[in-house]
């Protein structure tokens, strides 16, 4: 029996040969029918190979087998978006997000394609390569633009960085309102950061974290400071009556001073009044 085999695309049955070139024993040939056992969805549902049994349908009987490959689906006519697809050459790999779409359909990354960039690092055309997976075959390929630097530039994040070593260590359950809102600003401040990006980008992430910051309310009694210039220690009250107490002991010392006083201007003037 000649070898049998059949073309299909993931999701389509395949057609299978109707007949099988057979070579007879007395050396005759002859196309003979072929009766093929049904085929399951799930075998041709994703790229591959598989084979199908049949019976032809002369005395023989002669079982018989067919090889059947199932191609993914192009994308060869997928549509790419880049986005962004412009950037400024920094020394990080940029790797901006990935949009295909196919016959009206938008793929999943992953399970329908992969990703993978070239050239871009340094100024120039970059290239993002989409190759198909799961059901779906081919590549297809789009571009995106990395500038130069203007001379002299620079990208200054020290800010923004000195904002969220400061802010970071924030606990949720210290604050009664505002938390919400500052997470965002938080979780936006660190990817800046991370992904090296313009300056109108980095500043605009450190004003909206420090409004973030400035708009958080704290829980009140939390550490019995207020703005840091109490030390939160407590001086112990002065005991009722220990203010008389000390009012009395000096009243006493000057009585027993005049006393004293007067004494010795006595015992002088009798001495004075004995010698006369």
């Amino acid at each position: 029996v000649d070898a049998l085999s059949a073309e299909t695309t993931v999701g389509v049955a395949p057609t299978l040969p109707e007949t099988a070139h057979l070579t007879h024993a007395d050396g005759s040939v002859s196309d003979v029918a072929v009766e093929w056992d049904a085929i399951d969805a799930s075998f041709y549902a994703k790229t591959g190979t598989f084979t199908v049994k049949g019976i032809t349908q002369d005395d023989s009987r002669m079982p018989v087998e067919a090889t059947v490959i199932v191609n993914g689906i192009d994308l060869s006519k997928a549509t790419v978006t880049v986005e962004p697809n412009e950037f400024t050459a920094d020394g990080a790999a940029k790797e901006p997000a990935v949009t295909v779409v196919l016959d009206g359909a938008t793929l999943k990354e992953g399970a329908d394609y992969t990703v993978a960039y070239t050239n871009n690092v340094e100024p120039g055309t970059a290239t993002v390569t989409v190759t198909g997976a799961g059901k779906y075959s081919g590549t297809v390929s789009a571009t995106f633009t990395i500038k130069a630097a203007e001379p002299g530039s620079t990208l200054d994040k020290s800010k923004l960085q000195a904002l969220v070593d400061k802010v970071k260590g924030y606990n949720k359950a210290d604050y009664q309102s505002g938390w919400d809102a500052f997470a965002v600003a938080l979780a936006d401040a660190q990817q800046v950061l991370q992904n090296s990006t313009d300056q109108q980008e980095v500043d605009k992430a450190l004003s909206r974290l420090q409004s973030a910051v400035d708009k958080l309310v704290k829980k009140s009694g939390d550490s019995g400071k207020t703005d840091g210039k109490d030390d939160g220690t407590q001086k112990p009250a002065a005991k009722p009556g220990s203010a008389l107490s000390n009012t009395g002991a000096s009243v006493f010392g000057v009585g027993i001073t005049a006393v004293i006083l007067l004494a010795a201007a006595g015992a002088a003037y009798a001495f004075r009044k004995r010698r006369a």
